[in-house]
């Protein structure tokens, strides 16, 4: 049960402001599911790419995708991603949950920046070489500890890119959809050389009800007031964060 009431809170906060539900979704495959952590990272790409595609479907109906950076951004994630998977099956999993918990961290941090901030100006021209770059770490990060890495993605799409932080949102869904369908693929297949399965049955429960969620948290997004559910989240994460490095420095 703890584990469904879950996949509705990742959804709709991957609904809500186009990040932070996937960083979620580690944590709960772990403590809330018992999954070892790279089974959890697999699974985390799993859910993540399954609601972030569904929330790109009723964006692409809208129109909201920015395609022009899904080429600029999105493709470098894709290789990025697919490095990433083999880096994290190549370290052990101390390593991960350690970098995992920086970037909780770095993510709670960027969090309570941005809702200290006032809304940046748009810019009319694209840096195409910084989103290159910013676009292969997101997908480093996705294959390498299973995070989407929107709290990355938007802003690097609203303040480089100058797009509105609607399409900023909808085209950073997309690459999530992209980054994380390519990282569970690689793990997927070191899986079914090592012989080791994967809880399918919760993976589909929790990505079906986390769909629910990110359907209501897309549609409330538009009315709730984001600076101060930003600093609620990153708070939390903040604790979450010390919470695993406490874990991983005790284990």
């Amino acid at each position: 049960m703890l584990v469904l009431i879950s996949g509705i809170l990742i959804g709709f906060t991957l609904g809500l402001m186009g990040a932070g539900g996937a960083i979620l979704t580690v944590p709960v495959m772990m403590y809330a599911a018992g999954m070892e952590e790279r089974q959890a990272i697999a699974s985390a790409l799993f859910i993540v790419a399954t609601i972030s595609a569904t929330l790109s479907i009723r964006n692409l109906l809208n129109k909201a995708i920015n395609w022009q950076l899904i080429g600029w951004f999105g493709l470098p994630g894709i290789v990025g991603a697919y490095l990433g998977a083999v880096a994290g099956n190549m370290v052990s999993t101390s390593v991960q949950m350690t970098v995992f918990a920086l970037l909780m961290a770095v993510a709670a941090t960027r969090m309570l920046w941005e809702s200290a901030q006032s809304a940046p100006n748009e810019k009319t021209s694209i840096a195409a070489g910084t989103l290159f770059f910013v676009g292969m770490l997101t997908g480093l990060m996705t294959g390498f500890v299973g995070v989407g890495g929107g709290f990355l993605i938007v802003p690097a799409l609203t303040l480089l890119a100058g797009i509105s932080m609607t399409s900023a949102i909808a085209t950073s869904l997309a690459v999530i959809t992209l980054n994380a369908s390519v990282g569970f693929y690689q793990y997927l297949h070191v899986f079914s050389q090592q012989g080791i399965e994967l809880a399918w049955k919760t993976l589909v429960a929790v990505a079906a009800i986390g769909v629910l969620g990110s359907l209501i948290g897309n549609v409330l997004g538009r009315r709730l007031p984001q600076k101060h559910i930003k600093k609620i989240f990153a708070v939390f994460l903040l604790g979450l964060s010390f919470f695993t490095v406490i874990e991983q420095v005790g284990g």
